[in-house]
């Protein structure tokens, strides 16, 4: 079992804003690195992707980021992955 930080997680959220505001809660989104609106629905739904690697502030600090931002009602997780580079440190007699 890898107990170390993923290489790349990506994170795909429905967000659902108040309508009047969908304008300026995207933008704000944009903003944030990492973080990519894809589609918007006049009804205040946003399709969005949080991305995040080793190198770059943790996943779940973004998604928490995310749903501080003024004007969101909800922000639904939807899809998440995570990759991890073997680890190479480890001697294969060891997972025996």
């Amino acid at each position: 079992m890898n107990n170390s930080i993923p290489d790349y997680s990506v994170c795909g959220v429905l967000v659902q804003t108040q309508p009047s505001l969908i304008q300026e809660v995207s933008g704000h989104l944009e903003q944030m690195d990492g973080v990519d609106v894809h589609a918007s629905a006049a009804e205040g739904k946003l399709v969005v992707t949080v991305e995040s690697d080793k190198d770059s502030t943790n996943i779940i600090d973004r998604l928490t980021a995310l749903q501080q931002i003024p004007g969101i009602l909800s922000a639904s997780l939807v899809y998440s992955q995570q990759s991890f580079e073997p680890d190479t440190d480890n001697n294969s007699e060891d997972l025996v």
